[in-house]
C-alpha cells in the first residue's frame, strides 16, 4: 500500500469537452445503459464497454477487476484484449498496489502517468517492464453504499497525459460498470431468493408425507416398545430375556428412523435445550472419522462469547455428522476437513432475518462438487455417488431450516467444498430447578392416573404398564371423553393425581384444550403431554404451555416411571 502522502495525481485540464467529444461520450453513454436494461449477458456486455473506451484511445486496454476482500487483491472479471498471460498476472495485484490496488485502498481515482518512476507501482514493478504498461488511469468502482468493489482503468502501453476527455470517459464507464454489476448481484439474488422459495415449498410437500408417516410408526412403536419392555420386565435372565432385550434396541434404532422423518417435517418444531456446541461438534465428528485416513481440525471455539446455544441437540449433532461425513468421502486418499465456529450478526442478509447468528463452516479439500450438480444439492434423493440415497444433505437443508437458520455451499471441482450454517442464537430459557433435580424420588406409590389417546392399542400398552407400576388407571379417547371421566371422578370424591394427555387427537379435543379445561376444574391438577411429533412450542416447551411434563414416543416402562415420578415427586 502506497501512503496518500507519497503521490500526487497530476492536474487535469478541467475545461469544457468539446461538442464532439461531449457527443460520443453521451453516445457511449446511451448504448450501453439501453443495453444494460435489456441484456442479461452481463459479461458480454462488460466486455463491449471496455471495447468501447479502447476504440477512444490507441495502444491501450481497458479492464474490470473486482476486489476479493478475503484474500484483499483484485480478480480480473473482464479484459477482452489482454492474454491469458497478461490476466494471470494481473490477478496477484493486492489492494495498495499500483493504479488499481491504491484506488481500491484510498477510493478514488489514480492517475499514473509513468509507471516506472511512480511509487504506486513499486511493489509490482515486474509486470510494468513484462507487458510495457507505461501509464494507468484507474477508477475506483462503488456499490449502492458508495463502497469500492472494484477497478475501471486503462492501462497504456505508450506514454500518456490523462485529459479532462479521459477523466469523464473514465468516470462515466465507471458508473455504467456499476449499475451493470448492482444489477447482475441483484438478479442473482433474486434467482437465488427463487430457488430457495422453491426448495422449501419442495420439502414443505415432503415434509408433511414424512411428519404423517413418522406420527403413525412412532405410536405403533409406543405399542411394540412397551409391550416387549412390560414382558421382558415378566421374564427371568435367560435366552428369551436377552432376545426381547435385543428386540428392545431394535425398537430404539427404528425409531432413530422416525427422528430423522421428524427433521425433513416442518411441523416438527426441534426440542431445544442449552447445548455445548463444541461437544456436539466433536461427538459428531468423531464419530463420522471413526477408523478413517481424514482427521478434522476444530477452531474458533476459543472466540465465543458463549459456547452454549439453544438447539436440539440429536439434530444439530445428525446434521454434523452428515456433512463431515460429506466430506470424508470426497477425499479418497485422506486429508483434513477444518470446521470453524463464528460469531455473526447478519442485520444486513437478505436470506435471514436479522439478528446473532452462530456461523459454522464445514470445508474439505476432495474432490468438490460441479456447478450443475450445485443447483440439486439439497434436492430429496439427488446423489453424485452410486452407493448415495440423496437424504443426507437434504436432511441436513431440513434440519437447519427448522432451526430458523440457512445453509450454502461453495465448490469447484478439484478445489474442495465449504458448506456454511448459520443457526439463530438465542437466548435459552432459565431451567427449572425441580425438573432437572437429580434428588428426586423415582416412587410414584398407588396413584391415580388419567390417560387421553385416540389409538386404542396405545391406551391399552399404557395402562398395562401404569398398572405394573402400582397405579389405578382411567382412559379416555378424546379431550371430551377425559373432562367428563375427571369430573365424574371428582363428584365420587376420588383424586387423580396426574393427566397424561396426547398432544394431538385427530377431529376431536387435544392435549392443549383438554389440559385447560381440567385445570379449570382443578388447577392444581398435574398434567403430562404425550406425543410422538412435536408441533408448535407446546410439546417443545412444554412448560411455557402449561404442562408438568413431557413423554416422546415411543416410551417404555423406564421412561414412564421417571416422569411420573418426577411431576408427582
Amino acid at each position: 500500500m502506497t501512503e496518500r502522502s507519497a503521490f500526487t495525481n497530476p492536474l487535469i485540464d478541467d475545461a469544457p469537452l468539446s461538442a464532439s467529444e461531449l457527443e460520443e461520450i453521451l453516445r457511449l453513454q446511451g448504448k450501453m445503459l439501453r443495453q444494460a436494461v435489456i441484456r442479461s449477458d452481463y459479461k458480454q456486455l462488460l466486455d463491449e464497454l471496455c471495447l468501447l473506451v479502447e476504440s477512444f484511445t490507441s495502444n491501450a486496454a481497458a479492464t474490470i477487476m473486482l476486489y476479493d476482500e478475503s484474500g484483499q487483491k483484485l480478480c480480473v472479471e473482464n479484459a477482452p484484449s489482454l492474454s491469458a498471460d497478461v490476466i494471470e498476472a494481473f490477478n496477484r495485484i493486492r489492494s495498495g498496489d499500483g493504479a488499481c490496488g491504491n484506488a481500491i485502498y484510498h477510493n478514488e481515482p489514480m492517475y499514473v502517468c509513468n509507471t516506472l518512476e511512480d511509487n504506486r507501482w513499486s511493489n509490482i514493478i515486474d509486470l510494468v517492464t513484462r507487458f510495457n504498461i507505461c501509464s494507468c488511469f484507474s477508477f475506483p468502482i462503488p456499490n449502492a453504499e458508495g463502497k469500492a468493489i472494484g477497478t475501471f482503468a486503462i492501462s497504456s502501453f505508450e506514454p500518456r497525459t490523462p485529459d479532462g476527455f479521459h477523466r469523464v470517459l473514465l468516470e462515466t464507464c465507471t458508473n455504467i460498470c456499476s449499475v451493470i454489476l448492482q444489477r447482475r448481484t441483484d438478479d442473482q439474488l433474486r434467482r437465488q431468493i427463487l430457488e430457495e422459495q422453491i426448495r422449501t415449498q419442495r420439502v414443505e410437500s415432503l415434509g408433511i408425507l414424512a411428519g404423517g408417516i413418522a406420527h403413525d410408526f412412532n405410536n405403533l412403536l409406543t405399542e411394540i416398545l412397551g409391550n416387549v419392555d412390560l414382558s421382558a420386565a415378566s421374564l427371568p435372565s435367560g435366552a428369551a430375556k436377552d432376545g426381547l432385550d435385543l428386540a428392545k434396541k431394535a425398537i430404539e434404532s427404528a425409531s432413530g428412523l422416525t427422528r430423522q422423518l421428524f427433521s425433513i417435517a416442518k411441523g416438527n418444531s426441534p426440542i431445544r435445550t442449552p447445548s455445548d456446541i463444541g461437544c456436539i461438534i466433536r461427538d459428531s465428528a468423531d464419530f463420522a472419522l471413526h477408523g478413517s485416513n481424514v482427521k478434522y481440525e476444530l477452531t474458533g471455539l476459543n472466540k465465543l462469547q458463549n459456547p452454549f446455544v439453544y438447539v436440539d441437540g440429536g439434530q444439530i449433532g445428525q446434521l454434523i455428522q452428515n456433512l463431515v461425513i460429506n466430506a470424508r468421502q470426497s477425499m479418497d486418499s485422506g486429508g483434513l476437513v477444518q470446521i470453524d465456529c463464528h460469531e455473526v450478526d447478519q442485520s444486513d442478509h437478505t436470506l435471514l432475518k436479522p439478528g446473532q447468528y452462530l456461523r459454522v463452516t464445514v470445508s474439505d479439500c476432495g474432490k468438490g462438487i460441479s456447478e450443475e450438480a450445485l443447483e440439486h444439492l439439497f434436492e430429496p434423493y439427488f446423489t453424485t455417488r452410486d452407493t448415495g440415497n440423496g437424504l443426507g444433505l437434504f436432511l441436513c437443508y431440513s434440519i437447519v431450516r427448522n432451526h430458523g437458520g440457512r445453509i450454502g455451499v461453495k465448490s469447484q471441482p478439484g478445489l474442495g467444498t465449504e458448506i456454511t450454517i448459520h443457526l439463530p442464537q438465542a437466548e435459552a430459557p432459565s431451567l427449572d430447578a425441580d425438573a432437572v433435580s437429580s434428588g428426586a424420588s423415582d416412587s410414584i406409590g398407588a396413584s391415580r392416573i388419567l390417560i387421553m389417546d385416540d389409538d386404542r392399542l396405545i391406551r391399552r400398552t399404557l395402562r398395562r404398564i401404569l398398572e405394573q407400576l402400582g397405579c389405578e388407571v382411567w382412559e379416555a379417547a378424546d379431550g371430551n371423553e377425559a373432562i367428563v371421566q375427571y369430573s365424574r371422578l371428582r363428584e365420587c370424591g376420588q383424586t387423580v393425581d396426574a393427566c397424561i394427555l396426547d398432544l394431538t387427537i385427530p377431529g376431536g379435543m387435544g392435549g392443549i384444550e383438554t389440559k385447560d379445561a381440567l385445570r379449570k376444574i382443578d388447577p392444581s391438577t398435574r398434567i403430562i403431554v404425550s406425543s410422538g411429533y412435536s408441533v408448535g412450542d407446546a410439546f417443545v416447551d412444554y412448560k411455557s404451555a402449561g404442562f408438568d411434563a413431557a413423554m416422546v414416543k415411543p416410551y417404555g416402562i423406564e421412561t414412564v416411571k421417571q416422569t411420573l415420578a418426577g411431576t408427582l415427586g
